[in-house]
């Protein structure tokens, strides 16, 4: 049986058969950056084989391992490799971050932040 794909061009690749490495089934890692594998649920159709599914907003995967949530401080969209680290002025408090907030005027935030600090007497900041 030849490598078959699903869904090349959405939200999910996915194949069965044997592909041209003599594989039968994805293997752990076949999955591109920002996707993981999903196995096929037991007594499914073979035929079937395994998925690779887009990680979720707030999460990644480098490598087609499970997608992990993004640490406070850092944010991502939908199917990315990697959480970006929040810009200057803006923070995430929270794991699973898809967007960094901004700071409220009075405050400030290092980037990769995870809250805003008040500024010092004497100085201020405005939104962002």
């Amino acid at each position: 049986m030849k490598l078959a794909r699903f869904g090349q061009a959405g939200n999910e690749n996915s194949f069965g058969g044997v592909d041209e490495h003599g594989r039968e089934t994805c293997e752990s890692g076949t999955c591109l950056p920002g996707f993981e594998e999903v196995h096929s649920p037991a007594g499914a159709d073979d035929s079937i084989g395994n998925s690779c599914k887009p990680c979720r907003e707030g999460s990644q995967s480098s490598d087609g391992s499970p997608c992990s949530l993004c640490l406070p401080g850092t944010a991502a969209v939908a199917s990315s490799a990697v959480c970006q680290r929040c810009e200057a002025g803006r923070f995430s408090a929270t794991f699973g971050n898809s967007e960094c907030g901004v700071c409220e005027a009075g405050t400030f935030a290092a980037a990769g932040s995870y809250t805003c600090t008040t500024c010092p007497p004497g100085s201020f900041s405005t939104s962002g």
